[in-house]
């Protein structure tokens, strides 16, 4: 469950009947609008970014690994809609981050419908967006930390990136484990 307040606006996007949705409700009239765009069963809940004008959801296709964003206007009217593909690259975290007055996607990828992450991905969402402007960057780094018997990368939990004072902040949990 995500949660926002901008103005007079409370903002709740969450998983309802495995759909996600996002719910506006106005604290001055007292009116709740669901968005009907988001109703789609084969897809989560990744993100929420709000300011005094719009708002932005990001979705992932379950089942193909694409992000879904879509900017709406604060009283819930679809003003954009992105669709994110790559064949070798399956997204598995995503979030929208106002920095420096510029709209950032950032997130990590794996190599298909896996946990073991490969790496990271940021790409500027503007205008002239285009999914050729997103940049990945490798976890090869981490290999040296890992069990050196071990010939994949291992496991990780994710913690969403934050903008802080001078960046963006992230962090990721490496574990080997055995899933089956």
């Amino acid at each position: 469950i995500t949660f926002r307040v901008v103005n007079q606006d409370c903002f709740l996007a969450c998983t309802y009947k495995e759909k996600p949705i996002v719910i506006i409700f106005n604290s001055i009239d007292g009116k709740f609008k669901v968005l009907p765009n988001l109703l789609n069963r084969n897809a989560k809940f990744l993100s929420l970014n709000t300011d005094n004008q719009y708002f932005t959801v990001v979705l992932k296709k379950m089942g193909k690994g694409e992000l879904l964003i879509q900017k709406y206007s604060n009283d819930g009217k679809l003003l954009k809609n992105i669709e994110i593909r790559e064949e070798k690259r399956h997204f598995n975290e995503a979030k929208i981050i106002d920095f420096n007055g510029k709209t950032l996607l950032v997130g990590t990828y794996s190599k298909g419908l896996q946990y073991r992450l490969e790496g990271f991905y940021i790409g500027l969402i503007d205008e002239n967006f285009s999914t050729k402007k997103v940049q990945y960057h490798t976890f090869e780094s981490f290999a040296e930390i890992s069990n050196k018997n071990q010939k994949i990368m291992p496991y990780a939990i994710t913690n969403l990136p934050k903008k802080i004072e001078n960046g963006i902040l992230g962090s990721v949990e490496l574990f080997d484990a055995n899933i089956v």
